[in-house]
């Protein structure tokens, strides 16, 4: 494919943004159509990213929060940010 050019990825902070606003709308649109309250939701989204950063770190210290307000998600393993 000679000629063509790859785009750059976006900056990581860009990229975490879009991502935070992708599970803000997830959750939005769940509660709208399965009538699902958002803090189940929301407290799911945190049990099945702290399994799996559980698992990948094979330490079971593993604290997750999505804030529900931003979408931001934070994993703590002790005082270590782990990049979820």
């Amino acid at each position: 494919m000679a000629g063509r050019t790859k785009t750059p990825p976006p900056p990581p902070e860009k990229n975490r943004a879009q991502i935070a606003q992708a599970l803000l709308d997830l959750v939005n649109e769940m509660h709208r159509s399965k009538n699902i309250p958002k803090d189940i939701i929301f407290s799911g989204i945190e049990a099945a990213v702290q399994l799996a950063a559980e698992r990948a770190t094979s330490s079971e210290e593993v604290v997750v929060h999505l804030d529900r307000s931003t979408g931001e998600l934070t994993a703590m393993k002790g005082s270590v940010q782990l990049d979820p």
